[in-house]
């Protein structure tokens, strides 16, 4: 949150026009969670952080077995096509499904019992 922040708020408050000015409270609402964020340590955290790395492993792989045998490329990449292509395909429908089948019901249920 801005350091500047309260004082902007209180800019948009306008008196109610009598002789007594209640001071204006600005606090977070919810005490008790969310006080502090650490977003690098979260981001750093993630399950997906070596997502990028096993990737790069895997693309290298392919391209060392293409170059590396003395065997037609173009077949080597036929059969790699046929075995990549599809898990791509459903790794990309699968999270597409998980999407359109979560409904808000889920969402609250999920935030409850988290």
């Amino acid at each position: 949150m801005p350091s500047g922040l309260a004082a902007l708020a209180r800019l948009a408050v306008l008196p109610s026009g009598g002789d007594q000015v209640t001071p204006m409270v600005i606090s977070q609402l919810n005490t008790s969670l969310g006080a502090a964020l650490d977003g690098e340590q979260l981001h750093a955290g993630r399950v997906t952080r070596h997502a990028v790395w096993a990737a790069l492993v895997a693309a290298t792989a392919i391209v060392l077995i293409v170059r590396g045998t003395g065997e037609d490329a173009a077949a080597l990449t036929s059969v790699e096509m046929h075995a990549g292509v599809p898990g791509l395909l459903a790794a990309l429908l699968g999270g597409q499904v998980a999407v359109a089948l979560t409904r808000e019901a889920h969402l609250f249920r999920y935030v409850r019992t988290r």
